[in-house]
């Protein structure tokens, strides 16, 4: 293993994500710290090739930073010609707190030896006023938060892949710039990730939340209908066993959590489990595609320029430790004498393949824009009701919880009132 420390002598770190040259990047990017490695390697005349041992996305541990304002940026004349004003930006740059570290565990410590010199030689990672001291270390330290690579994480940082230092070298001795380097998402160790993973979504011209389960039971028919014979398991749901999502579930997404909301339908997917395998996936994707109606609702695939985040599978997967009911959880077993709604709710969160919430909130109205859970049709039978779940850590989305789950009712989204 391999872990190195990175020491921001001034307590700030001024580096620019390069796609959005306004925005600060933190943590340093892998790829950047590689890159300064490289760049003090050849400087001295040390072969850089044992770098190749660090074409990975190592994991990261850091403090969180806050973007300060210490002076301004102005833009090259050579882009202002024609008559166009100077134009002042903001410096991007951010105070750290602490040491960043990057780990690669699969790089032999034998490594380090031959690092020593070459971590000395880097002063600076981002621009010239932001100094540096790299050294290695014994450990990260464990109060710090850990990143790890995550394909569903939603931190992108750049890394350096396999064959990062070929590029490197070829594109200097071409006296070009160098080449943008791949990007690896990234998420906190301690976000609890959801047994669900992709929402496919479609946009009907019209549809009730109230009416959820009704909507999402016509929009499986329809999947189901243009699907190829033998129908996939992972559709109808009739020949799997795992305990928890298992097969396809079908949602309905509405206009929430907003001033303004009124519960509008935006949107209706389908849900596959995290684990679905990649013939599993083809096999469901396709016939939704070719879906243009659900019962008597015209649906369409949404447009590339359509951002409305209602739709957007992000808003119902992003991580938070709050999330709260749109569409009511039916409880697995209905209330006995003495025992407690939140206590049934609790035990249908972690039958779902949930972490156990350490609070539960019944409410009739968990989230702006949401109908009361009597209000709601109901494909099963059961105890409907409305909830804010509190979980002790993140909890990455999709959420979808009780016994309605897979027909429509118990989603949930990050956040609440």
């Amino acid at each position: 293993m391999i872990n190195l420390r990175i020491e921001f002598s001034h307590g700030v770190y001024r580096a620019a994500e390069p796609t959005a040259p306004d925005l600060p990047e933190y943590p340093p990017a892998p790829d950047r710290v590689f890159q300064a490695l490289v760049s003090s390697a050849c400087e001295q005349g040390i072969d850089p090739a044992p770098l190749t041992a660090l074409e990975s996305a190592p994991n990261i541990w850091c403090a969180p930073a806050e973007r300060i304002h210490t002076g301004t940026n102005y833009v090259p004349g050579a882009f202002i010609a024609g008559g166009r004003p100077n134009v002042e930006r903001a410096r991007p740059e951010v105070r750290v707190t602490a040491p960043v570290y990057l780990s690669w565990p699969a790089v032999p410590a034998d490594l380090a030896a031959w690092l020593a010199p070459v971590l000395a030689g880097v002063g600076y990672l981002g621009r010239s006023d932001s100094p540096v001291a790299l050294s290695l270390a014994d450990a990260p330290d464990p109060a710090l938060t850990e990143l790890v690579p995550d394909t569903e994480g939603e931190e992108l940082l750049r890394v350096p892949s396999l064959g990062r230092l070929t590029e490197l070298l070829e594109a200097h001795a071409a006296g070009r710039r160098s080449p943008l380097a791949t990007r690896a998402g990234y998420a906190d160790r301690h976000i609890q990730p959801s047994p669900w993973g992709e929402m496919f979504v479609l946009r009907p011209a019209h549809g009730e939340l109230r009416q959820a389960s009704v909507l999402a039971e016509a929009l499986r028919a329809a999947v189901m209908s243009r699907a190829s014979d033998p129908l996939p398991a992972m559709l109808h749901g009739h020949d799997v066993g795992a305990p928890d999502a298992d097969h396809a579930a079908w949602v309905v997404l509405p206009d929430v959590d907003h001033q303004w909301a009124r519960g509008a339908v935006l949107g209706v997917g389908m849900v596959l489990p995290r684990h679905v395998s990649a013939t599993e996936r083809t096999a469901c994707v396709l016939p939704l595609t070719r879906v243009d109606r659900i019962g008597s609702v015209p649906v369409r695939r949404p447009l590339a320029s359509e951002s409305t985040r209602g739709i957007d599978p992000k808003t119902w997967s992003r991580a938070a430790q709050t999330w709260a009911t749109v569409t009511p959880i039916v409880l697995d077993r209905h209330p006995k004498r003495g025992q407690s709604v939140e206590r049934l709710i609790a035990d249908s969160v972690v039958r779902a393949g949930y972490p156990a919430p350490v609070g539960v909130e019944v409410t009739d109205y968990p989230i702006q824009g949401v109908p009361r859970a009597s209000a709601f049709a109901a494909r099963v039978n059961g105890h409907r009701t409305h909830a804010r779940l509190h979980f002790a850590n993140p909890l990455r989305g999709p959420m979808l919880v009780g016994r309605g789950r897979y027909f429509g009712l118990g989603l949930l989204r990050p956040g609440g009132l």
